[in-house]
């Protein structure tokens, strides 16, 4: 995966079935799907996974599946290469399962710089997400683990100047940047 990402260091976020569409065109990418319901979740991993893509799912955003012992059970179903999450359980269970994880960190203020830095030291994910994204322009942020930058980055100039501060990658919802 970080070979992809190296590679690839932008990673589209994925909210609807166009964007399922459009990212199947691209080549051997690193996929973030954000939001999809019980209803579609098998079929957009299938069809991701069937692209080529690595893909991780945003475990909290499912619409109609609770975090629990079956809500596991069925993420399984069509397993992911990886899960992203705020909750520490979530993490740990993926963890288990051999999926990788990436925790989501929202940067609000200094209390949640410290409640996650206490997270991620107790969860190891094998990436954090740090929103919003533009936050890490002016923060100096060094967890131990790649970061990867997300929310509100909607041009070139933001992205380039991220990853020459050591970002490893960044996460868009904006297709524009996902042909760069």
């Amino acid at each position: 995966m970080k070979y992809i990402l190296r590679k690839n260091p932008i990673i589209p976020a994925l909210r609807t079935s166009e964007d399922v569409d459009n990212v199947t065109k691209l080549k051997d990418r690193v996929v973030f799907l954000l939001e999809t319901s019980v209803g579609r979740y098998q079929d957009y991993v299938r069809k991701l996974k069937d692209a080529g893509h690595i893909v991780f799912v945003h475990a909290d955003l499912i619409k109609g599946l609770k975090m629990d012992e079956y809500g596991f059970e069925f993420i399984l179903t069509e397993r992911p290469s990886g899960i992203i999450s705020t909750h520490k359980s979530t993490l740990e269970w993926a963890k288990k399962q051999g999926l990788m994880q990436i925790y989501r960190i929202f940067m609000i203020d200094s209390e949640a710089l410290r409640n996650g830095e206490q997270l991620i030291r107790s969860t190891r994910p094998d990436f954090v997400e740090i929103l919003p994204g533009l936050v890490m322009l002016s923060l100096e942020i060094d967890f131990g683990f790649p970061l990867i930058a997300g929310g509100l980055i909607s041009r070139k100039d933001h992205v380039d100047e991220l990853l020459k501060r050591g970002i490893f990658a960044v996460s868009t919802s904006n297709k524009n940047l996902w042909y760069n």
